[in-house]
């Protein structure tokens, strides 16, 4: 979060803690733009009347739950 929030284009950085509470997220924090990984694409459209949805496409070969098993393993 710290790498996005240090953009200048970047106004504010939240995590969401409900996949249910998107909505209520998006509007508490005023937010224009949600971002997403491609993975997600089209299930976040209905979003697109509160704010723009991006869906960025994801790193081939990747895998989020992998580095962080790499980091976990590391500080063991």
């Amino acid at each position: 979060m710290g790498i996005v929030c240090a953009l200048a284009c970047v106004g504010d950085v939240f995590v969401k803690d409900s996949s249910g509470r998107k909505r209520e997220y998006l509007s508490s924090h005023s937010a224009d733009v949600i971002v997403v990984g491609d993975d997600w694409a089209g299930r976040l459209d209905d979003l697109r009347d509160h704010c723009d949805v991006v869906y960025l496409p994801r790193t081939p070969d990747v895998s989020t739950a992998g580095i962080i098993r790499s980091i976990r393993d590391d500080l063991d």
